[in-house]
């Protein structure tokens, strides 16, 4: 595969610089090709070098870097945060996954790439350091060395053509998500509207549009019509199924790589406590708080400081999958354009969820969501999003889809921030 140029390339303005806090070493697994494992195997240490013989673990028939039993990366130097291959023999000798994180790379139309930070990355969370753009010769390399191709295709893209797909998104940016004067939650539940009435409206009619005027008064009446939504009692199915949703995203299995089947056993009877009882998230993922929650406190316990509460960190993420075209096709488990936009906008309240689960954790009485629970919140929930084998299933596919009807998904969003008390809009302008 050719290099491609800088001008196929997509890349959204935020910044990263790597921290060195070594998170990426040490939550997750890296997955390696059969041919970058012969290639670690026959790297030159020396006896000085501590490096296990097997420099790989299988989960679900694939390859990965494996962990020691501390559980960072066999790599890694804990007391440093240094990588030992990077160190050793430079950054290109490392695998493909170590060299492109915290970057996603899809492919997006034909010839044509974008590339986001990851939000799992603190250092992306806090739009810390140089402009992505200016990594744009590694990137190119990275494109290359990864062997993308392909891009959208008719299906995906619901019948509208390449200008149309990137009007109708540059209007939800402009119109919607990017307007001062509305809530968090009024822009997501517009979103969901949104894309409920321009599929209503048909690609026959859309990619008859010689310019973008319809747009503003289109967001203007969706932003207006949020606050006329019918909001009913969320019921206990509803609640259930969101949970399950909510579960899945949070899921870790690499965490339970190698510790036999009474840990799976343990992680299912977890999964029930959380969907049933009282629960704890770190039986999913080392990453969550580590306290018992009672799950439906999650939906009966209002957000105290709802109106301090800053939700621009999620809607910043949105933008930029957004710009990057990265919510459908190949970044989003091949979904079509309006499904993909669907799912992306399922993740508010998601984010929601955990933040209050985290705010919960620290205190079962009330909840006082801060921004570092925003924080792990946007984290935790970025990490799976596009990226999940399970939530990449038709089944899981289709439930979200249902959650974002719109009057389901004004309920839970509603429930969520509010607990039924009605008392919005309360969440700050983002």
């Amino acid at each position: 595969m050719t290099t491609p140029s800088s001008r196929q390339i997509r890349i959204p303005e935020w910044n990263f610089s790597c921290t060195g806090c070594g998170d990426c070493c040490r939550r997750w697994h890296v997955a390696v090709s059969s041919s970058e494992k012969v290639r670690l195997q026959q790297l030159s240490w020396n006896d000085n070098d501590v490096i296990p013989p097997e420099i790989t673990t299988t989960i679900n028939t694939y390859e990965y870097l494996a962990h020691a039993p501390e559980g960072h990366c066999i790599y890694l130097e804990p007391e440093t945060n240094q990588c030992k291959i990077h160190a050793k023999f430079g950054h290109a000798a490392k695998p493909i996954g170590c060299r492109v994180y915290p970057y996603n790379i899809a492919t997006t139309f034909k010839d044509q790439y974008s590339v986001v930070g990851r939000f799992d990355c603190p250092a992306i969370r806090q739009n810390h350091g140089k402009p992505i753009a200016a990594a744009m010769p590694a990137i190119r390399r990275h494109i290359r060395d990864m062997g993308l191709n392909g891009g959208f295709d008719s299906f995906v893209l619901d019948g509208l053509e390449e200008s149309h797909v990137k009007r109708i998104v540059r209007a939800f940016y402009d119109c919607l998500l990017s307007r001062n004067d509305l809530t968090a939650d009024t822009k997501m539940i517009g979103a969901v509207l949104a894309v409920e009435r321009l599929e209503k409206l048909g690609a026959t009619f859309l990619c008859d549009l010689d310019d973008l005027e319809i747009f503003p008064s289109f967001f203007q009446r969706v932003a207006l019509d949020c606050a006329h939504i019918k909001i009913r009692r969320l019921g206990l199915f509803e609640r259930w199924r969101f949970l399950n949703l909510f579960i899945s995203f949070m899921r870790r299995d690499e965490d339970i790589v190698g510790k036999g089947f009474a840990s799976r056993c343990q992680r299912t009877a977890a999964i029930w406590q959380i969907l049933f009882t009282t629960g704890n998230l770190i039986e999913l993922g080392s990453e969550h708080p580590d306290a018992d929650v009672d799950s439906m406190a999650v939906f009966d316990l209002p957000i105290e400081n709802a109106s301090e509460v800053d939700w621009s960190l999620y809607v910043e993420l949105v933008k930029l999958r957004l710009q990057a075209f990265q919510f459908f096709g190949p970044a989003n488990y091949d979904l079509s354009f309006y499904v993909g936009l669907s799912s992306l906008i399922f993740s508010f309240p998601l984010v929601i969820a955990a933040a209050k689960w985290s705010a919960i954790a620290r205190d079962p009485q009330r909840c006082r969501v801060t921004p570092d629970d925003i924080d792990y919140a946007v984290g935790v929930i970025d990490h799976n999003l596009g990226r999940s084998a399970l939530l990449g299933t038709a089944f899981f596919t289709t439930m979200i889809r249902q959650m974002t009807e719109v009057e389901v998904y004004a309920r839970l969003v509603r429930r969520l921030i509010d607990a039924g008390g009605h008392r919005l809009p309360i969440t700050t302008t983002t």
